[in-house]
């Protein structure tokens, strides 16, 4: 297993928050707390939790070299069943996490937890349930992508 840290994408929000926060109490560090927006402290630490701004899940290279050390990536990202806008809710909750299990194959990072839920066939929340599902089959598929003992929770 690598060396280096753990980093949750959505680090942040109220189950990222929760998941840094019981990885840092495990001692499971450095956890690096990975958000769009820029840290509120001034050195972007906070204890064992390290936070890094300026990370867009959909833009590989604003993340990508924090990956090579990585032992592990949490992805908790996504918008609420809620969000009506198919195309605005299938990128929140689909391509997002699909960008960051590609790109972290890449990196052969070996251990990948996808947060993610299941939801009724509701007609109104259709791109929610279509992006999770999508973001579930590229989960399955990471051991086979990145072509090294890897494996995805």
């Amino acid at each position: 297993m690598a060396a280096g840290g753990t980093l949750v994408f959505g680090g942040r929000g109220f189950v990222g928050a929760a998941i840094c926060k019981e990885l840092a109490r495990r001692g499971l560090t450095p956890v690096m707390s990975l958000s769009r927006s820029q840290p509120k402290s001034p050195s972007g630490e906070k204890g064992a939790i390290q936070e890094v701004g300026g990370v867009d899940a959909l833009k590989p290279d604003t993340f990508e070299s924090l990956l090579s050390d990585a032992r592990a990536v949490v992805i908790a990202i996504g918008e609420p069943p809620w969000v009506t806008d198919k195309e605005r809710a299938m990128r929140s909750n689909g391509t997002t996490n699909i960008t960051i299990m590609q790109t972290a194959a890449k990196y052969k990072v070996p251990r990948v937890v996808l947060v993610n839920a299941t939801m009724p066939t509701w007609g109104v929340i259709a791109g929610y349930r279509e992006g999770k599902l999508a973001a579930e089959r590229e989960a399955l598929s990471y051991p086979e992508k990145c072509a090294s003992p890897c494996s995805v929770l």
